[in-house]
């Protein structure tokens, strides 16, 4: 009997379909129904009708919360930033709040901490206005935290200023104030975060301190807990290499003990604005400071958010941790060393590179400008002179029916508001 043929094979037969490709991973977006992020700017959209005076106010704040929600979240979805909670016992817990942390937070041999103290600030925020008139450049802390990656650390970014939460009573009535456990206060949230999250898991022998305004005294707070750490071994050494304060508003505290008032002589620098060539030494506020103090030279005219600073000094900033991280001794003089390096870079005599105090003013006429500057407007009919973000939304309604460049300018104004919580 014959053997059967074989099947023949099927012609064309169908190659194997190729593994899908990865999924790209997320990027953040800035959503927003009348306005867009045009490059770092904030810009209303072409054809967004006007908005009612009645709803200003709504509008403005909405642009700010998505402002900041698209900035923590490219923290954390281009950066790839993960939080750590505080407390640390139960997620679940309504009453919480959150460090950021790239992922090699307990594996890199350098870290940068970043940290600032002012009431209503927002994690990833150097200044709201500063976003919304100038760009996220400016006003965030992106550019920071894209350069120390790329110069190799990693990065804590801390949240001092979320202190409470406001609950709904189960049986109903007014939202009851609660406070974090852990984070009360700044300096509890700071001093939490660094005994029981970061000095017990990081293992980097150089730790880079960076404060703005009134976070220079968190650094402080920083050094002065891993001092006692240090000395009752629960930590082998100080591990802390450099502290860079932008526009410290206060550092040294008479009663302070004098290895803290050593290290902030010899490894602390502050920089700031001012109206002498950047590099120049500032002394008088080296004295008042206690630590080194350099100009990074005047604001932008019409600026005077002092957030500006930040962005101007990153560069000698980077380059003061470098020199922190080479240094041949922990204890030697890196302050005064630095501040002649830096004259040298900018190209500076480091005998002749001070500048002088501003001059004293008549304490008496300072005392009547400032009750003049801060006594209520006199009473007259229509609305009240309009905030902050009122007066930049009404500048570009009046310079194009099709909006313009939220970010331009706006005039002196007063505080920013403070969103709930």
């Amino acid at each position: 009997e014959p053997e059967p043929e074989p099947e023949p094979e099927p012609e064309d037969a169908a190659a194997p379909a190729p593994a899908p490709a990865p999924a790209e991973p997320a990027a953040a977006v800035f959503t927003h129904e009348t306005h867009e992020l045009v490059g770092d700017k904030i810009q209303r959209k072409a054809g967004a009708p006007p908005c009612p005076e009645e709803r200003q106010m709504s509008e403005e704040l909405s642009v700010l919360e998505a402002l900041v929600s698209y900035i923590q979240a490219k923290l954390q979805l281009d950066h790839v930033m993960i939080p750590q909670w505080i407390p640390q016992d139960d997620e679940a817990l309504d009453a919480k709040t959150s460090i950021l942390v790239t992922p090699d937070w307990t594996t890199a041999s350098k870290i940068l901490v970043v940290l600032q103290n002012a009431s209503g600030s927002q994690l990833g925020v150097w200044s709201r206005t500063l976003c919304l008139q100038h760009g996220l450049n400016r006003g965030s802390m992106l550019p920071y935290i894209e350069r120390a990656r790329a110069e190799g650390y990693a990065v804590v970014v801390l949240r001092p200023n979320t202190n409470s939460i406001m609950r709904e009573p189960e049986g109903g009535g007014r939202p009851v104030k609660v406070p974090i456990e852990g984070s009360t206060s700044p300096e509890d949230h700071t001093l939490f975060a660094w005994d029981n999250i970061l000095a017990p898991n990081v293992t980097a022998d150089h730790v880079a301190l960076l404060g703005y305004g009134n976070g220079a005294i968190l650094c402080k707070e920083i050094l002065q807990r891993q001092i006692v750490r240090t000395e009752s071994g629960a930590d082998t050494t100080n591990r802390i290499a450099a502290i860079a304060t932008i526009e410290a508003s206060h550092v040294l505290e008479e009663d302070d003990a004098a290895d803290v008032k050593t290290f902030l002589r010899q490894r602390a620098v502050n920089w700031e604005s001012y109206d002498a060539p950047a590099a120049y030494r500032l002394p008088w506020r080296t004295e008042r400071l206690g630590c080194t103090s350099l100009s990074v030279g005047p604001k932008a005219d019409g600026v005077d958010n002092v957030a500006w600073s930040v962005l101007s000094a990153m560069d000698s900033v980077f380059r003061y941790f470098a020199a922190a991280r080479e240094a041949a001794s922990p204890s030697s003089p890196l302050g005064q060393d630095f501040a002649a390096a830096e004259a040298r870079v900018a190209g500076l005599d480091p005998a002749t590179a001070q500048a002088e105090p501003p001059a004293v003013e008549d304490p008496v006429a300072a005392a009547a400008a400032a009750a003049a500057a801060s006594a209520p407007a006199p009473s007259k009919t229509g609305p009240a002179k309009a905030g902050i973000f009122q007066r930049i939304f009404q500048y570009h309604r009046t310079q194009s029916s099709n909006g313009g460049a939220v970010a331009a300018a706006a005039a002196k104004a007063g505080p920013a508001p403070t969103p709930a919580g």
